[in-house]
């Protein structure tokens, strides 16, 4: 940099750690007449820290073990995951090590946040860590462990020193990049706007001799100068106001990092040296958009003259000129129109006009404050809740490639060589090996290190894994009741190759959910595929094939549950499966008195199909014919509490199978008004004129009719015709039997069309089980639970009902 940069902060020092010393120098600089809108700033930090461990406690640092080193059982356990890190060295009670780590990082990064809406930024960072275990007979001093150290560094970049490494001992080299981009939009506007006068929104005494009179016995509208009506208006306005706040909030975020990862490590006395190589890359992408639209009343001191403005608009009157008409009432100098006008508003409150004078003006100003007080505390509610109003949309991207590298190195000691490891390579064969080995690890050359004859390889696994996910919502709140929806789907995916030619693992995640608010309740539903390669036992046993599931959820959490609720969702039960009819009616009374006066309610629905159920019934998904699926589609329509002929899913599907089976045969229009005529015909000619009638509403289909039903699904053809595909080619990819070209994204976004919307998800279920409950095996596959929950007197229960 220049003499024109200014130096920032500088800091150095010691600090004493629990267990160690931490050094560290830190540089900051930063370039100045770049102005506001721009900044530039470089950094550097270098430290050195030591660790001392010579308890068992001291291998945790807060919650985290250390990487490294651990106690046996740490060690010995069987790792789920091979790109696990494990602690290598074991701890023993009689040694004790010093951890010494040596780093240096260097940052950049540019910022610009002009005055206006939009500001971004871009870093760059470099990281460099070297770092040596050292184990000693007894715990040392740390002086004396530090003066060993500082007398003798170990690198991992030198092969002298790897091969200098004693048992209990390791040397790494750690270094890494990151590039990251970053970009904001945030804008917002505040728009406020008066009421005006409340009155002009409500009713008006039509006639002129109803408005109120000066007491010098003319109308207010009489000999008025413009000037002074004007006026008058601005003064009775109301500084009571709408405010509303329009904002959007989107931002860009895009991030590569990479990292590489040496160690050279002798565990103990009998164990060989180890050579192990982390290198990993990665891709991280992620966009937001929020635009969103706030309204609230706002007071500014102008609530008096707001109830003023509405107790005028009810009574016609102004309560300060009716306040001054009683008093003067009181001390009996009423004029024949102000007579006339009282006697209009004593009808307005509905008092009785033949009570003595004093008793009737005392009722009217006992009206005028109740309704006066009234209207204040309905103005200060609506002044103190907001509306809100607002779409959001994320997706995130995730795209990353690990590779783990571990082999047991043959040192020219191990090989019996005489020349020691300082001595000339070129009179040294094995020392020359080892160099060559050692070369190729330091510069990532694996493929090179795993050929070498030095090399004996324990691990070397490739592992590539992407994750997508994307959601998208709308929601409105006023005051503390929220309605809305979001729609949320994510798959990850993950393949590992064994490149020393074991067998290679596959792993696919996909979950479509939807999770809905209106007012204080909750509802969710959701469909999760999972497909995995078989586990070590399970190819012991002779499986070879991908292991795969379906999981189906409906769930809904209130702050209590009423009848109606309640028997909706015993009524998917026996959809589903879970429960047949005779159990609902049970179970029916028996929950309505459990739940009764129960707090948090929450009941969920749960149908997954295991590893010998989904293979069965995917071929019959992807050949079953409109018959079978319309037929499942009336099972699943909705529970409705006003029609009898609605409360059980064989009568449905007695009632609505035709209909169903003709609107997706049609492939035609969706019109409401040719299909809910259809309907209600078809009811007719079965003698349900109640039913017919309820289906017959076109123009405003009722909710869980036949046409509403259509109307909210406008795709369903397409969807199931997705399906079915989504279903034949998963059904084909689970015949793999190794893990080699695998992709399941596009067969579960076939596959998950249909859980856009409950009814076809109900659906989905009702097919399914109709498809292969008389594959007994296939069938017992299908684990199928309804839970209840809810919390009585401070104590939280669950139960749950399994087939």
């Amino acid at each position: 940099m220049t003499g024109s940069e200014e130096e920032g902060e500088r800091r150095s020092g010691d600090e004493e750690r629990a267990g160690g010393v931490e050094l560290a120098q830190e540089i900051e600089r930063s370039l100045p007449g770049l102005g506001e809108a721009l900044s530039l700033v470089g950094k550097g930090t270098a430290a050195t820290a030591f660790k001392f461990f010579d308890s068992p406690e001291s291998l945790k640092d807060g919650k985290e073990s250390d990487s490294m080193l651990g106690l046996p059982e740490e060690r010995s356990g069987k790792m789920k995951d091979e790109f696990a890190r494990t602690p290598v060295i074991p701890y023993a009670p009689e040694h004790a090590w010093v951890k010494v780590s040596s780093s240096l990082a260097l940052s950049g990064g540019l910022a610009v946040e002009p005055d206006g809406a939009v500001s971004g930024s871009s870093g760059a960072q470099r990281v460099l860590e070297l770092t040596e275990y050292r184990r000693f007979d007894e715990p040392p001093e740390p002086e004396a462990a530090m003066a060993v150290v500082f007398a003798g560094p170990r690198f991992a970049a030198r092969a002298a020193d790897v091969l200098a490494l004693g048992p209990g001992e390791a040397v790494s080299m750690n270094h890494g990049r990151e590039l990251s981009a970053k970009l904001v939009i945030r804008w917002s506007d505040i728009l406020t706007a008066e009421i005006g006068r409340l009155a002009t929104l409500l009713s008006k005494l039509d006639s002129e001799a109803d408005e109120p009179a000066d007491r010098d016995g003319t109308t207010s509208g009489e000999d008025s100068d413009p000037d002074d009506a004007t006026e008058s208006d601005d003064e009775l306005a109301s500084p009571l106001g709408v405010r509303s706040r329009l904002s959007l909030h989107a931002s860009f975020s895009a991030r590569i990092e990479d990292a590489f990862e040496l160690v050279f490590v002798r565990p103990d006395s009998e164990s060989a040296l180890r050579g192990i190589v982390r290198r990993s890359a990665g891709e991280k992408t992620r966009a937001r958009v929020s635009p969103r639209i706030t309204a609230s009343l706002i007071e500014d001191e102008g609530l008096d003259e707001a109830t003023e403005n509405l107790v005028e608009g009810l009574l016609g009157a102004s309560p300060s000129w009716l306040r001054t008409l009683i008093s003067a009432g009181k001390a009996g100098s009423l004029n024949e129109i102000e007579r006339a006008l009282l006697k209009g508003i004593l009808g307005r409150f509905g008092i009785e006009t033949d009570l003595d004078v004093a008793r009737l003006l005392r009722t009217v100003e006992e009206r005028l404050d109740a309704l006066t007080e009234r209207a204040r505390k309905l103005l200060a509610a609506a002044a103190n809740t907001r509306v809100a109003a607002a779409l959001e949309f994320e997706y995130s991207r995730i795209e990353s490639e690990e590779v783990v590298f571990e082999a047991a190195l043959t040192t020219p000691a191990d090989a019996d060589s005489e020349s020691p490891p300082t001595a000339d390579p070129s009179t040294n064969s094995e020392w020359t090996a080892f160099e060559e080995l050692h070369s190729a690890l330091v510069r990532g050359k694996l493929e090179e290190a795993a050929e070498h004859r030095l090399a004996t390889v324990r691990r070397f696994l490739d592992q590539k894994s992407f994750r997508v996910e994307r959601s998208w919502g709308a929601s409105l709140s006023i005051g503390p009741f929220d309605f809305g929806g979001t729609e949320l789907t994510r798959v990850r995916e993950v393949s590992r190759t064994d490149r020393s030619g074991g067998l290679g693992e596959y792993s696919f995640s996909g979950m479509r959910s939807y999770r809905g608010k209106w007012a204080r309740d909750r509802f969710s539903w959701k469909a999760t595929l999972s497909v995995r390669s078989p586990t070590s036992n399970e190819r012991k046993r002779g499986r070879t094939a991908l292991v795969s599931s379906l999981y189906l959820l409906m769930e809904r959490k209130e702050p209590s549950l009423s009848v109606e609720e309640l028997l909706s969702c015993l009524d998917t039960a026996a959809c589903w499966g879970i429960l047949d009819a005779d159990a609902v009616r049970l179970q029916a009374a028996r929950l309505v008195d459990l739940v009764e006066g129960a707090d948090e309610v929450d009941l969920s629905l749960h149908f997954r199909l295991g590893k010998h159920a989904l293979p069965a019934a995917l071929p019959l998904l992807a050949q079953a014919p409109d018959t079978a699926l319309a037929a499942a589609l009336a099972e699943a329509m909705p529970w409705h509490p006003l029609h009898p002929e609605r409360h059980w899913p064989s009568i449905r599907r007695q009632l609505y199978a035709d209909l169903w089976r003709h609107y997706l045969e049609a492939g035609g229009s969706d019109d409401a008004r040719p299909l809910a005529g259809l309907a209600a015909a078809h009811l007719r000619r079965v003698g349900l004129r109640s039913l017919a009638d309820f289906e017959g509403e076109a123009a405003e289909p009722r909710s869980g009719s036949f046409v509403d039903l259509v109307r909210l699904n406008p795709k369903t053809r397409e969807r199931w015709r997705k399906l079915r595909r989504g279903a034949a080619a998963l059904s084909l990819q689970l015949r793999h039997d190794t893990s080699d070209d695998l992709h399941f994204t596009e067969a579960f976004t076939s596959l998950s069309a249909v859980v856009s919307q409950s009814h076809h998800l109900r659906a989905l279920g009702v097919l399914v089980r109709h498809l292969i409950a008389p594959d007994r095996k296939a069938w017992k596959d299908v684990r199928r639970t309804l839970r209840v929950g809810y919390r009585r007197d401070g104590k939280r229960t669950v139960e749950n009902i399994t087939q």
